[in-house]
């Protein structure tokens, strides 16, 4: 099968909170790469170990449609150029908020400065690599993968649909 080796793939990660990769790859190649955050955007996402988040794609014509838990995260063009994004700074305590909530807005912002420095100098090397368009595909495959950088995956794939719409 000649389209085997061109896809879209979507990763969704319980590292940095929510981070949710799309990527799409012709011949094998990488093409483009778009990174997306669930965190600060979809209240409901989980990182424990034993938690369960969401991952639904809609794709419609040249458009994807990321969602985690029923909260719309992302959506790509095929066509469109890469850009960079990068997650939102954490909701500042209200005011008069107390010593332990300043404490914890600090931790947040200095943890959320370091995901953006390491997201920029990953990001700029890479672009070189990135070709200026994500392909559009018009027909393909469709699976589901569990991937773990180390230790333990337990991942369960249930009430999995695919709908195929006509336009």
């Amino acid at each position: 099968n000649e389209d085997a080796l061109s896809q879209y793939l979507v990763i969704a990660t319980r590292g940095a909170n929510g981070h949710i990769v799309f990527s799409s790859m012709e011949d094998g190649k990488l093409r483009n790469g778009i990174d997306s955050y669930a965190n600060y955007l979809d209240p409901k996402f989980q990182v424990q170990n034993g938690a369960t988040n969401r991952l639904t794609v809609v794709g419609r014509g040249n458009t994807l449609t990321i969602f985690t838990n029923g909260v719309q995260i992302d959506q790509v063009v095929a066509g469109d150029q890469p850009v960079l994004t990068l997650p939102s700074a954490p909701t500042p305590p209200p005011e008069g908020a107390s010593t332990d909530q300043l404490a914890q807005f600090d931790s947040e912002l200095s943890a959320h400065g370091n995901l953006v420095n390491r997201i920029s100098n990953n990001y700029k090397p890479n672009l070189a690599i990135i070709q200026a368009e994500t392909p559009y595909f018009e027909r393909g495959f469709v699976a589901l993968v569990a991937l773990s950088e180390s230790g333990t995956t337990n991942c369960e794939f249930n009430n999995s649909w695919l709908w195929i719409i006509d336009k």
